[in-house]
């Protein structure tokens, strides 16, 4: 209690300064206020825009809590700072598809599947987001190209997939 009114007193201080709203995002998130610590690990990152990885942390603590658009929101805020990070790519199509935004999680994908040929996870992905739409022989498609242009990353998983 007394770390965290030292803490205030130091963001009266100094707004604009992050230390200390980082601090007291860790400070809660020891105590178990998962709300409050994103609400001070929010604040921090908008005042360290280019810290992905603080917007990394954010976006994942925002997934355990099951805010999902927030956390969407922090993955916008990685890729925007790097486009090639795919990882970000990747976590931000999954949101997308948990929150029921499957074209915005297909384009996602697509983009990780440019950067990363062969990937054998992307046509897993790909076919399941097209059974989601009920687009079953798209997502047929999608596996049996992988199939036939990356048999070396093919595993059972796509065999099972189609069958």
């Amino acid at each position: 209690a007394e770390c965290t009114e030292l803490l205030m007193e130091v963001v009266k201080e100094c707004p604009n300064i992050s230390d200390p709203y980082h601090t007291l995002g860790l400070v809660h998130e020891a105590m178990g206020n998962v709300r409050k610590s994103l609400d001070f690990y929010m604040i921090a990152a908008h005042l360290t825009p280019e810290d992905t990885a603080l917007w990394k942390r954010l976006a994942s603590l925002s997934t355990e809590a099951s805010f999902y658009r927030q956390a969407i929101y922090c993955l916008t805020k990685v890729v925007r700072q790097n486009k090639n990070d795919m990882d970000a790519r990747w976590d931000r199509a999954v949101l997308y598809a948990e929150v029921n935004e499957t074209s915005r999680a297909m384009q996602q994908i697509h983009k990780v599947g440019e950067q990363r040929p062969g990937d054998p996870e992307v046509p897993k992905m790909l076919a399941r987001l097209h059974h989601k739409m009920g687009q079953a022989l798209k997502a047929i498609e999608v596996l049996e190209q992988h199939l036939q242009e990356h048999q070396e990353s093919t595993d059972l998983t796509h065999v099972n997939m189609l069958a």
